[in-house]
């Protein structure tokens, strides 16, 4: 494994409260880099979105106060020079997802996905806004049914509306005898393209513990999504535990829910996230944790209409983060390579259509607690790793152009 640290020059330098490391790179980082985004304090990335045009929206998160949060947003152009950056939100409200909206009367927009705390508990509601390309706010909507809901991601439909799915506080719906104790319920919401809540099936209570990971937008009355749960599911799961999880795979067509399979064996597996592919398949990936607590990044590949195809677990030492199609059939994976001291650095792997690795790398400091968030393609084949990454004590929004290879050069 290559391994790239931080070395003098991916210092910079803060100049009031913005920071950025543009213009103080090497000319060897000119075309591909890391930079970092950010202002006095900690932020993280979250998400980002590649434009048409070749800028870069990237979606993240400041600490305003202890316990305060606000969304931190930065647009860069392809060499990562910063066009604006901006706060918006409450002092309340977790950035966590952000997609382009294709269709409808908000086209050509975005949707930004927060969790907004509430002042009961550690209660959240969640919250979608729309802004434009200078992230400007068009229009929002809040949902807060349930004591506490929590939303992972957001998928734009075809006809314009917008799937939220995560999960919500233990709700008294659908639950059989309570043989297991009832942690959590799947949130499962829909909204149209003006934002105005819709009929959208919701039979997802039950016991035991779940959380909703992704939708996907099948057509107008056909969505696939995949969650992890120590649900009882099929009848092989009867206590609730840390080594139950699976992943789960799951159809709602005209309404009604069906189970495809749930995924691996009767292990701590949770999901992170899952992409599709121009080959027509999907990639899951997330960690699996033993019982004697190791790590591993669990990648399991469906197709067909998520039908198994292929499953593999890497090496322990790992947290699976995000993935992303490249090419017809290849794949991009991040991750967290765990280090001694327990920190992070934030490794990178392309896969072939078995799920082999073709290379990998990572990046962070010796020391310092550096973890991936999202990883996305170049139309010319480079590759964008977002994460964050500690410098001089704080922590920041980094952004790294790799070549095809993983390499810089």
């Amino acid at each position: 494994m290559k391994s790239r640290g931080l070395l003098l020059n991916l210092l910079f330098i803060c100049i009031g409260l913005s920071c950025d490391t543009g213009n103080n790179v090497e000319p060897v980082f000119k075309e591909h880099f890391i930079k970092y985004y950010g202002e006095d304090g900690d932020q993280d990335g979250r998400d980002l979105i590649v434009n048409a045009d070749g800028t870069i929206l990237i979606l993240g998160s400041t600490q305003v106060a202890p316990q305060q949060r606000r969304i931190f947003l930065v647009k860069a152009n392809s060499a990562g020079d910063i066009i604006w950056q901006k706060r918006m939100g409450t002092a309340f409200e977790d950035a966590r997802d952000i997609e382009l909206v294709t269709a409808g009367p908000f086209a050509g927009n975005f949707v930004i996905l927060t969790n907004t705390r509430k002042p009961i508990g550690d209660s959240t509601l969640v919250k979608l806004i729309i802004i434009d390309q200078t992230g400007n706010k068009q229009d929002s909507v809040e949902y807060n049914a349930w004591q506490s809901q929590y939303g992972y991601s957001v998928t734009t439909t075809s006809d314009g509306g917008f799937i939220v799915t995560g999960n919500t506080s233990p709700e008294a719906f659908n639950d059989g005898p309570m043989a297991v104790t009832d942690l959590s319920d799947l949130l499962s919401i829909r909204f149209d393209g003006n934002l105005n809540l819709t009929t959208w099936p919701t039979d997802f209570g039950g016991e035991g513990d779940i959380m909703g990971i992704k939708y996907f937008d099948i057509s107008p009355t056909e969505h696939y999504f995949a969650a992890y749960t120590d649900k009882l599911l099929s009848g092989e799961l009867n206590v609730i535990s840390l080594y139950d999880y699976n992943f789960w795979f799951n159809k709602v067509k005209d309404n009604v829910r069906t189970d495809f399979f749930e995924g691996g064996a009767a292990t701590a597996e949770r999901m992170s996230w899952i992409t599709s592919s121009p080959s027509g398949a999907y990639l899951a990936i997330g960690t699996t944790t033993s019982t004697s607590g190791d790590q591993s990044i669990l990648l399991t590949k469906v197709i067909n209409g998520f039908t198994l195809s292929e499953s593999k677990s890497f090496s322990s030492g790992f947290q699976g983060v995000h993935a992303c199609s490249y090419g017809v059939n290849r794949y991009l994976i991040v991750g967290n390579q765990i280090r001694p001291g327990n920190t992070r650095n934030i490794w990178l792997a392309k896969v072939n259509p078995a799920l082999d690795i073709e290379f990998q790398t990572s990046f962070g400091g010796e020391s310092t607690d550096d973890r991936a968030s999202a990883v996305a393609e170049l139309p010319n084949g480079d590759i964008l790793v977002l994460g964050t990454m500690n410098l001089i004590n704080q922590d920041k929004i980094a952004l790294i152009k790799l070549k095809p290879d993983g390499s810089f050069e």
